[in-house]
């Protein structure tokens, strides 16, 4: 199987041209370290809605996306995900709401982790919900933590979706730089990237 994708390195005003040459109206935002400045600088200014594309379920506010980038963003949709494992069930409802209001984002920002995962879809987690029309999940980490995501599907539903990865991150550009390799097709970013490549571009920032 070939892999062919749109990458390109980018300044963060180019990057934000991109995005906001087709007018989006719904966001995805993916958490993490190497989109934060991105947001801060540019992508703030876009008048469009903001949904996250994964939460931490912790009661511990300071570690959830949410209280990163809702400052940046106002209107960033306020959902009130659970804090603890046994209040998931009480609160698929609402969730479900939100997100099928917000059905077909335009543009989804992603990132990548060292380990090939995004929007908290990891290597070995235990998916422990899995919304009935396979739009979000919550999954158990090997470590315990527990995560909320949207689907693969959901994301590529998306018009256009940006993976975004830190120029100067040796070890991420070295795992997309082995596309083709029986390693590469064990981690959750490699299914996205196959599946969905004619509307994904790999964005270096």
């Amino acid at each position: 199987m070939n892999l062919s994708l749109e990458e390109a390195s980018c300044s963060y005003q180019e990057l934000f041209n991109l995005v906001a040459s087709g007018s989006p109206k719904r966001v995805l935002l993916a958490g993490g370290k190497t989109p934060i400045e991105f947001y801060r600088k540019y992508l703030f200014k876009l008048n469009a809605n903001f949904a996250l594309t994964d939460e931490r379920i912790t009661p511990e506010l300071k570690r959830k996306n949410y209280e990163s980038l809702r400052p940046i963003f106002p209107s960033l949709i306020n959902v009130n995900f659970p804090s603890k494992e046994k209040e998931i069930a009480g609160g698929i409802g609402e969730i479900n709401e939100q997100y099928e209001r917000f059905f077909p984002p335009d543009i989804c920002i992603l990132g990548m982790g060292e380990d090939g995962h995004y929007a908290s879809i990891f290597p070995k987690m235990k998916i422990i919900f899995q919304d009935v029309n396979d739009l979000f999940i919550f999954s158990k980490l090997p470590n315990g933590e527990l995560r909320f995501s949207v689907t693969k599907k959901y994301i590529c539903m998306s018009k256009k979706v940006y993976l975004l990865i830190g120029k100067d991150n040796a070890m991420k550009r070295k795992l997309l730089g082995e596309s083709r390799t029986k390693e590469f097709f064990s981690l959750p970013i490699s299914e996205i990237l196959y599946e969905f490549s004619e509307k994904i571009s790999i964005i270096y920032i």
